[in-house]
């Protein structure tokens, strides 16, 4: 008896034992596929100083194909739904509308879906671990390599690797905002979201107006270091009577976003004037008889060196 507890115990202490991730990149890596891979369902709160949101995100993977829902919790009905790389967006108070897209964005922070393998400009600070939501996870600090960007704090899910928590702060290390699950439910063998989205009906997708990725006869004479040009457009959008033309220019680093738009009209009134929008920074510049508007998760200073860097080709 006692060779075979000893035979047991021996065995036991052979089998292969998961190893845990304890580098940053490694469970950033880990969060990405997670989030992208995995099927989940997470209630969560948003919060952008005394905004704060309810939300429900539903994920699924069938072959490959990625499905998902978010879905506020408060007020009036709204959610959005992502399938067959369109993205709707149904509820009461608007009429619904579909664009062409692969990932949900919109009340989600932007760690969510970043690449970590691509972010030159930003250090990996571990800070040991912590809990959120009766989880264990791993917190890690997103430090930018100067003062162009803003930094975030992550606590990873030390298990299945789901993000649980995040803040942003600003330069002056003032919470823009905070994402906090309450509740996660992961799913790996069946999801009842991919059956209820494939039998749905979605409106079209957009596409009428907009001209994507046209080239434009103006340009982004300075950028911050590491952001790099993403997608340009040309829309025509109605303003009221009538209609007026807008051009755009989106840019990013990674994780950090801003897009420059110009409007064929300009207010002098409005010249240099900014605002902020939970964590969004809002900068207009007027140039002549046009108008240049940046917006971004970026510093004011930034947005408003960016705009009154552009430049009209000759």
């Amino acid at each position: 008896m006692k060779k075979f507890i000893l035979f047991c115990l021996t065995f036991l202490f052979v089998l292969p034992v998961k190893a845990e991730l304890t580098h940053p990149i490694d469970l950033l890596n880990a969060m990405m596929e997670a989030h992208k891979n995995r099927n989940y369902e997470i209630h969560y709160i948003l919060q952008h100083s005394d905004n704060i949101k309810s939300m429900k995100y539903h994920h699924a993977l069938e072959n490959n194909h990625e499905f998902a829902q978010l879905l506020s919790l408060d007020n009036a009905y709204e959610t959005i739904l992502l399938r067959n790389n369109a993205i709707s967006y149904l509820g009461f108070n608007f009429t619904p509308f579909s664009l062409k897209g692969t990932k949900i964005l919109d009340a989600l922070p932007a760690v969510f879906h970043a690449n970590f393998n691509e972010l030159n400009h930003y250090n990996f600070v571990p800070l040991g671990k912590s809990r959120v939501a009766d989880r264990i996870a791993n917190v890690i600090k997103i430090v930018p390599s100067d003062n162009t960007r803003f930094s975030y704090t992550l606590w990873i899910d030390e298990q299945n690797y789901l993000l649980l928590k995040s803040e942003l702060f600003d330069n002056q290390n003032t919470l823009l905002e905070q994402f906090r699950v309450i509740e996660q439910r992961v799913n790996d063998q069946f999801d009842n979201l991919i059956p209820q989205l494939k039998t749905m009906l979605f409106p079209p997708v957009n596409t009428q107006n907009s001209l994507v990725n046209t080239p434009l006869e103006w340009q982004v004479n300075w950028l911050p270091v590491g952001f790099k040009p993403i997608s340009s457009s040309r829309q025509v959008i109605p303003v009221g009577q009538g209609q007026e033309e807008v051009e755009s220019q989106l840019f990013s680093d990674g994780l950090s976003t801003f897009t420059v738009y110009l409007r064929s009209q300009g207010d002098e009134a409005f010249n240099n004037q900014f605002a902020r929008q939970e964590k969004l920074i809002l900068f207009i510049h007027v140039l002549g008889n046009r108008e240049v508007v940046v917006i971004g998760d970026i510093p004011m200073s930034v947005a408003e060196r960016i705009a009154q860097s552009i430049v009209f080709q000759q």
